[in-house]
């Protein structure tokens, strides 16, 4: 088991610890030691026991608020996660009725169309008889004017006819 050195109020340590973990334990005693000189600048040297004692207080006060900060995140990050799963849910439910709504969109233009082409058909049905029926009425009335045309000509041959015979007589 490797040994390190490490000093905490200029004073020399030596502690033992698993393999490789001697960088770790010199940072940690790194920090044990800051805390010590800061006590040290405010208490002044009351005693190694009493300043190692003071500063395992204020380390573990740190964890503890650490932890109660951790914990408070963890919570915070519960709660997102559950807002984040509603949000979810109800992002798949805005989804499925954009889809429903698209497809009935979609259902109803398609029958507007087919409506829209039958009626279509319908109109071109009735435009075809209707012009059907100018047409025969324009032939009607061509037969009726021709027919009186030719009633008019008989007349009028028929009366050149009649001042012929009044002035051969």
């Amino acid at each position: 088991m490797p040994l390190v050195n490490v000093m905490v109020n200029s004073r020399a340590y030596t502690i033992a610890c698993d393999e490789g973990e001697q960088e770790h334990l010199k940072e940690l005693a790194s920090h044990v030691d800051e805390k010590v000189r800061e006590l040290t600048g405010s208490v002044g040297q009351v005693g190694d026991q009493k300043l190692l004692l003071m500063a395992a207080v204020l380390i573990t006060d740190e964890l503890y608020e650490t932890r109660g900060r951790v914990d408070g995140h963890a919570k915070t990050t519960g709660e997102l996660a559950k807002a984040q799963a509603e949000f979810d849910a109800r992002l798949a439910d805005a989804e499925k009725r954009a889809a429903d709504a698209v497809k009935d969109a979609e259902a109803r233009t398609a029958r507007a169309i087919e409506a829209a082409e039958t009626h279509a058909a319908e109109v071109e049905k009735q435009a075809a008889r209707a012009i059907e029926d100018a047409e025969k009425r324009a032939a009607q009335t061509i037969s009726d004017v021709e027919k009186r045309i030719e009633d008019a000509e008989r007349r009028v041959a028929q009366a050149a006819g009649d001042v012929e015979k009044k002035s051969a007589e």
